[in-house]
């Protein structure tokens, strides 16, 4: 086996690349003719099916390669002969805010950065929604700030995502 061959998955991954060359030739004008909208309802049908099983296929690819990067103690890009260069990532899962509490100490902060001065208090809403989302606070504002949003929330691991560039 090369370096270019992958080792063989329950499906081969070759129809699938047969199927999106027909699907990129079914697109044309041309073979859409002849063509009833029953006929195409019942491929959309069909295709809505392949899409969402391609879909946990996917998941689960996803899933197996970041539980062998975290077996491996893998944390920076890889380059994969075959594949391009992959990375690993998992975005936090924040739910329960403490909304109250990061509020108030948003507020804290802020008022820290002014040397205690008394602001307009549109100035402070201003703060708030700057970093306040519906239901959900903006991490990237909060750090700007000095706080971490997993002092006040609970975090759960999320969903691996893995990019090939």
């Amino acid at each position: 086996m090369t370096p270019l061959d992958a080792a063989p998955l329950p499906v081969a991954t070759d129809n699938v690349e047969q199927g999106v060359e027909f699907l990129d030739a079914a697109l044309t004008d041309d073979h859409m003719v002849g063509i009833t909208w029953q006929d195409a309802a019942r491929h959309l049908r069909r295709l809505r099916a392949a899409r969402a099983r391609l879909h946990a296929l996917e998941s689960a690819l996803e899933l197996h390669i970041d539980r062998a990067w975290r077996a491996e103690g893998l944390r920076q890009p890889q380059a994969v002969i075959g594949a391009g260069m992959v990375e690993v990532s998992r975005h936090r899962k924040r739910s329960n805010w403490d909304h109250e509490g990061i509020g108030r100490d948003l507020i804290d902060v802020a008022m820290r950065e002014r040397g205690g001065e008394l602001p307009d208090p549109y100035e402070v809403r201003d703060w708030l929604l700057a970093a306040a989302g519906i239901g959900y606070w903006r991490v990237t504002a909060l750090k700007a700030h000095g706080l971490d949003a997993n002092d006040y929330c609970v975090v759960e691991r999320g969903v691996p995502s893995v990019r090939i560039s």
